[in-house]
């Protein structure tokens, strides 16, 4: 990938995130999620030391995506643990759970370029 293409790139990304959180960002915060996807990948970094950055990264890539799966799965169970189950409840419960997706796919955002750019 030439540099113009990643130029054009990073700002296209920077166009679609300043877009989706403009309005009220807040929305998109939950600290429990961020640390459930976030620090198994980012210790997924140091388990091996004389490792190619591109493996590294793809490693990075897929821990990210798994455990914002399972937190996700696991924010499911929780909202539907709770009884009575509310029409309101349920949607703002939903809209949580799937935020570790949301932060995955921002980090795919990030991530995704550099590893094609090895291969």
């Amino acid at each position: 990938m030439n540099r113009y293409g990643l130029i054009v790139y990073w700002l296209g990304c920077l166009y679609v995130v300043t877009y989706l959180l403009r309005d009220n960002f807040v929305l998109f915060y939950d600290q429990f999620s961020l640390v459930c996807t976030f620090v198994p990948a980012i210790c997924s970094l140091f388990i091996r030391k004389d490792e190619s950055t591109n493996n590294k990264l793809l490693r990075f890539f897929k821990v990210s995506w798994v455990s914002a799966g399972l937190t996700t799965m696991y924010g499911t169970i929780l909202v539907m643990s709770q009884i009575p189950l509310e029409a309101g409840s349920l949607v703002v419960g939903f809209s949580v759970a799937m935020l570790p997706i949301f932060y995955a796919f921002l980090l795919s955002l990030v991530i995704v370029p550099f590893v094609i750019d090895k291969r």
